[in-house]
């Protein structure tokens, strides 16, 4: 399968507005998300992490081998979002997945 990183995969924005979105703001963001959708968001980028190991956080990996307590490690969806902007080798499988809880 074929490996592409989030830069790849991000629909096209015209530089000018590239420029003002900054570092911090993600074009598939969760900040809308209901609580449980936000869960089921979570839940996926562990299984993907299990998965691939395409996110470099502590804490995930943490989470990953938490069982009943990964929930209890769930962080703001802020951080979600910096954490999905910075996937790497994530084949198509994964993002199809990931982009369903988008």
């Amino acid at each position: 399968p074929s490996v592409h990183t989030m830069s790849e995969r991000r629909p096209s924005v015209p530089e000018y507005a590239r420029s003002r979105q900054g570092s911090t703001c993600s074009v598939l963001s969760c900040g809308g998300m209901s609580p449980d959708a936000t869960k089921e968001l979570w839940k996926t980028m562990l299984e993907l992490q299990e998965r691939y190991g395409c996110y470099t956080s502590a804490r995930m990996d943490m989470a990953v081998g938490a069982g009943d307590m990964a929930l209890s490690l769930m962080p703001n969806p802020f951080i979600l979002d910096t954490l999905n902007d910075s996937v790497v080798d994530l084949p198509d499988e994964g993002w199809e997945m990931l982009n369903r809880c988008l």
